[in-house]
């Protein structure tokens, strides 16, 4: 998927690219934006969740066409995989799910990010890369899991976990590239894809063979919209 995006927005840079012709017009001006999109994760991570939408809240200033960005973003994943997993009981040497278990995790971060231009344009629509970094807290809660150690002659379905809480306060960096397009003077639409590391992870889950993840590593696609005043 990574590669996917990269290359599909080189080949249409590389096909279509002339010279930026420059609009001056929002130079020194702030702007304040939304954007959607789906944060997919990467890596061991993967094997947790399948990822899930993603918001964020954006103030920028554009200034020698290079827009500086705060970024107050907020994604959920929910419906882990390890809620469809067995782990396996030796006791009988048999594999049993945990019906009524749940997982869940939860992002909220504070990015600065950077859009500099490539001087590549076609019919408005221009190629940008960006750079960030800031500070996320996220939120890893796993329920319900019957706990597979248990000593007992017969397997108790009901003795499950007490919730599993992990939460950390992490330094978070991203790089990507993306499209831009000024409907109007003040008016902004773009596309943008980043790669995304944040230095922490989660513990193993040896049980249900999840190996550590670390760092955390995701992928996000979003639409954007910025107002400029």
């Amino acid at each position: 998927m990574t590669r996917l995006c990269f290359i599909i927005l080189l080949t249409l840079s590389i096909l279509n690219s002339k010279t930026i012709a420059q609009d001056t017009s929002v130079e020194g001006k702030w702007g304040l934006g939304l954007s959607a999109g789906y944060f997919l994760p990467l890596g061991n991570l993967y094997n947790r969740f399948d990822g899930g939408p993603k918001i964020a809240l954006k103030v920028s200033y554009l200034e020698d066409d290079v827009a500086y960005e705060a970024e107050l973003y907020y994604s959920s994943f929910s419906s882990g995989k390890i809620e469809d997993l067995k782990f396996f009981w030796p006791y009988y040497k048999e594999y049993y799910p945990s019906p009524d278990g749940s997982s869940q995790m939860d992002f909220l971060g504070l990015l600065a990010n950077f859009k500099f231009p490539t001087g590549l344009d076609w019919s408005g629509l221009s190629l940008y890369y960006s750079v960030g970094a800031g500070f996320t807290y996220y939120k890893h809660e796993i329920k319900n899991m019957v706990y597979p150690g248990q000593l007992t002659t017969e397997i108790n379905m009901d003795f499950t976990y007490s919730p599993d809480v992990e939460k950390h306060t992490s330094l978070h960096a991203n790089f990507g590239v993306g499209l831009q397009y000024f409907v109007k003077p003040e008016i902004y639409f773009g596309l943008s894809c980043r790669y995304n590391i944040i230095a922490s992870g989660l513990r193993p889950m040896e049980a249900w063979l999840l190996e550590k993840v670390s760092p955390l590593q995701l992928l996000d696609i979003n639409w954007e919209f910025i107002y400029y005043f």
